[in-house]
C-alpha cells in the first residue's frame, strides 16, 4: 500500500480463499517485521490469534456490561 510515495502498508494473504489482511508499519517496528509476526500469529483464522483473542474478551465484556445495565 502506498500514500504519497511512501509506502505505508502491505497486503498479506494469511489463508488461500479468504479475503487478505491489511498491514501498516507500527511504532518502533517496520512493515517487514510487522508483516513477518502477522503471518506466525495466523492460526485457523485469517486473523491473527493475538486479535481474535482481544476480540473475544472484549465481546465477552461488552456481553456483561449489557446484562448488567439491562438488570437494573
Amino acid at each position: 500500500m502506498v500514500r504519497k510515495d511512501q509506502v505505508i502498508g502491505e497486503v498479506v494473504t494469511t489463508r488461500e480463499g479468504v479475503k487478505p489482511v491489511y498491514v501498516s508499519v507500527g511504532h518502533l517496528i517496520s512493515l517487514e517485521t510487522a508483516v513477518k509476526i502477522v503471518k506466525r500469529c495466523v492460526r485457523h483464522s485469517k486473523i491473527p490469534e493475538p486479535i481474535l483473542m482481544a476480540h473475544k474478551i472484549a465481546s465477552e465484556e461488552k456481553s456483561k456490561l449489557q446484562a448488567a445495565t439491562q438488570g437494573r
